[in-house]
């Protein structure tokens, strides 16, 4: 029996693409709130971000291979609407993160961010 998260990027969330202070990318899933994102989230999404360019990494690829990094995680199953977006989805599939990286990233983000997204 294995486990298969959906939506890895947490609805865009962890795409690399949401910045404090800024809107959300026109035609994401994200640009449809009306609310602002917690302020906690945005300090983790910079935390998790300052560690994926540290160590030479993607938001999507880090959301991605952490996941399938997970003891009994089967797949990943992550959405896409363009070619560039299903090349680096894949292309998560080729890191596998350390039992250091995977730790590490616990610390940054040591619960899921989706409760507190909910409307």
């Amino acid at each position: 029996m294995s486990v298969l998260p959906l939506f890895p990027l947490t609805n865009g969330l962890l795409s690399g693409k949401v910045r404090r202070g800024q809107k959300f990318p026109t035609g994401s899933r994200l640009s449809e709130r009306t609310e602002p994102i917690d302020a906690e989230v945005l300090d983790r999404l910079e935390s998790l971000a300052h560690w994926a360019g540290s160590h030479a990494r993607s938001m999507p690829e880090v959301a991605i291979a952490a996941l399938a990094a997970q003891p009994g995680c089967g797949s990943v199953i992550a959405g896409a609407t363009t070619s560039d977006q299903v090349k680096q989805n894949a292309g998560a599939a080729a890191w596998l993160p350390t039992a250091l990286e995977v730790t590490e990233l616990h610390t940054l983000v040591p619960r899921p961010v989706q409760p507190m997204l909910t409307r």
